[in-house]
């Protein structure tokens, strides 16, 4: 009688809507043709967990994870796209670029669609005498990895690669008050921790071209990678004066503060020049901020 556990789990698939025509020269044996790009596999659970241990306490517990493994990310032009751009128009022959809305478009790498999302959260109620205490806590990992064939064409063009490593955690605290006969109030602190990783790579093969330089095989990959931190803490408060029967003031205040951190990790690797390389970590940025609330609340 004082737990209770819901579960509940959902698979989705589907076949894609997007036909990939493989380059003639075939060298990673992909196939002359791979049906079913732009679909969906994946997978999602949730759990909830109620619990009342004691006649002062009690808990919810919330878990959730979802998976996916397919080639649902896949780019399409909806007018000329990189046709416009003139190394592209000298690097792919004009029959082989993707027409604008097509679902039927080249591409020489395989294609896939790798994410991961998972959290947990927990909600805690203690009665302490007459004041009440609830806690509130939330872990979550954000990992999606992807990649994408940006010239949509059977040739070795451009392609993108990218991979998130985002984690977030926060905690709050607050305390009420009785239902007092001319007031009542909350008092609360809140705590947040969010650090990401950004993986963002295109392979751009045609740099040779664009700087008038002889051929070479391992040119040139572009890493606009990055990192940020943030953490923000607060306090607030918040009290309700009761003038009349229906009418009650409000008073509150809120302190905040958050520093950012950070660093840019740009390489154009095996490039012919590096005036686009740009590493740098970030100057630590704090803000601060305090709010004061008042108001005036009249029931009807």
């Amino acid at each position: 009688d004082n737990i209770g556990i819901r579960v509940a789990l959902q698979k989705e698939g589907r076949d894609g809507f997007t036909t990939l025509v493989r380059p003639v020269d075939d060298p990673l044996g992909l196939g002359a043709v791979q049906d079913g790009a732009e679909d969906k596999d994946d997978w999602m659970g949730r759990v909830t967990i109620v619990a009342t241990p004691s006649d002062n306490f009690k808990f919810t517990i919330r878990g959730d994870y979802y998976e996916a493994d397919d080639a649902a990310s896949v780019w399409h032009y909806f007018g000329p796209g990189t046709s416009t751009n003139p190394i592209y128009q000298a690097l792919v022959p004009e029959d082989v670029r993707p027409e604008p809305y097509s679902r039927t478009i080249g591409s020489d790498i395989e294609h896939f669609n790798k994410l991961r999302v998972w959290g947990v959260s927990d909600e805690a109620e203690w009665n302490i005498g007459e004041f009440a205490l609830k806690s509130l806590s939330s872990y979550r990992e954000t990992r999606p990895l992807n990649r994408n064939d940006l010239d949509a064409s059977p040739v070795f063009g451009v392609d993108q690669l990218r991979l998130e490593d985002h984690h977030q955690f926060s905690q709050e605290l607050q305390l009420s008050s009785p239902e007092y006969d001319r007031f009542n109030f909350i008092l609360g602190a809140f705590y947040f921790r969010e650090e990401n990783f950004i993986r963002n790579e295109y392979y751009l093969p045609f740099t040779e071209d664009l700087f008038l330089l002889p051929p070479d095989p391992v040119c040139c990959l572009l890493e606009l990678n990055g990192e940020t931190e943030t953490t923000a803490f607060a306090f607030f408060g918040e009290g309700n004066i009761h003038i009349t029967d229906r009418l009650d003031l409000v008073v509150g205040a809120r302190y905040s503060e958050e520093k950012r951190d950070g660093a840019n990790l740009v390489l154009f690797r095996d490039a012919p020049a590096t005036i686009f390389d740009n590493v740098a970590e970030f100057d630590e940025a704090t803000f601060d901020a305090f709010t004061p609330k008042a108001g005036l609340n009249y029931k009807l």
